[in-house]
């Protein structure tokens, strides 16, 4: 994406009777940029997490939305991989000392093949404590040990973490549509949700709990549907492991609460009929496609083309 095909595609978008203009506009605060240094590429997912610069936007958006709230997602990430033994990597853990009470030993386990082992670390311990221990467990035939992870200590706020998700989902949607149908003031929603990530400008619940709609593949799908007649964005975020998440994002015509209702009843038995889109520079350049796409989001009955 560049600027010149914002511009254009605003200007197929003046044509068709839109208040816009052809200058490059940020798809989240909406205003209007003439000096190139103030715009930035977007990733979506965040780099750090797999994704892939696939979007313009202002540094100023870009760069608030990252301390903001897409921080919160990478910390949660962080924490849900570290809270359990990574496959293949040592991890630091504290073993309760029983000789000598209310002091711990610092050890290394190790996750070898079939063999799950701890090693202490003599460098890193009191050597009176781990001279005490390991003499009482040279003296007994059958013992148990007691280990503990380290606490992670990283900032997750839920709502900030479910803003970046949902911000993921509509950099994604712009990518693929640009500003056809998400200028309509129906998706100020979306975009003072991600500018106010504590309250509750849409209620919670159009992003899902990791794999709660299945395993669908990366991508942009639409549902012709009500209760669910709107935009399924699906995309996986890469750490040490995959996580997959779905978004739905409503049609005009659907409304926001009778998806997310709908949405909080389902699991991945449930599921709804979607239709893969692909992704096509005609929803950009084509006038008479993004006047389709417009009527489609608009309509209640109007069946996807």
């Amino acid at each position: 994406m560049t600027q010149e095909e914002c511009k254009n595609q605003l200007a197929l978008l003046a044509e068709l009777g839109m208040d816009v203009q052809p200058r490059y506009m940020c798809p989240f605060c909406l205003c209007y940029f003439d000096d190139t240094a103030l715009i930035s590429k977007e990733d979506a997912p965040q780099d750090s997490l797999g994704g892939s610069k696939i979007a313009l936007t202002c540094k100023e958006c870009n760069n608030k939305f990252g301390w903001q709230i897409d921080c919160h997602l990478i910390n949660s990430i962080i924490i849900d991989e570290e809270s359990e033994l990574p496959e293949n990597l040592e991890s630091k853990i504290e073993i309760l000392s029983r000789s000598c009470k209310g002091k711990t030993i610092r050890a290394i386990l190790k996750d070898e093949g079939n063999i799950l082992d701890f090693y202490l670390l003599p460098d890193k311990n009191d050597p009176k404590v781990l001279d005490a221990e390991w003499k009482l467990l040279e003296s007994e035939e059958d013992h148990e040990v007691v280990f503990s992870f380290p606490r992670i200590t990283k900032k997750v706020m839920r709502g900030n973490r479910e803003a970046a998700l949902l911000k993921n989902a509509y950099v994604i949607l712009f990518s693929y549509f640009g500003y056809s149908f998400l200028l309509n003031p129906f998706y100020d929603k979306i975009r003072e949700q991600l500018e106010k990530p504590l309250e509750d400008v849409i209620i919670s619940g159009l992003a899902s709990s990791e794999g709660a709609l299945g395993d669908v593949p990366d991508g942009v799908y639409v549902s012709d549907e009500m209760p669910l007649r709107g935009f399924l964005v699906t995309f996986t975020l890469k750490r040490r492991w995959k996580h997959h998440y779905c978004v739905f994002i409503p049609a005009i015509s659907n409304g926001y609460d009778a998806a997310i209702e709908k949405l909080r009843g389902m699991d991945a038995k449930d599921g709804f009929h979607v239709c893969l889109v692909e992704k096509s520079s005609k929803y950009w350049k084509d006038k008479n496609k993004i006047q389709s796409l417009i009527e489609w989001v608009t309509s209640k009955n109007k069946p996807w083309e």
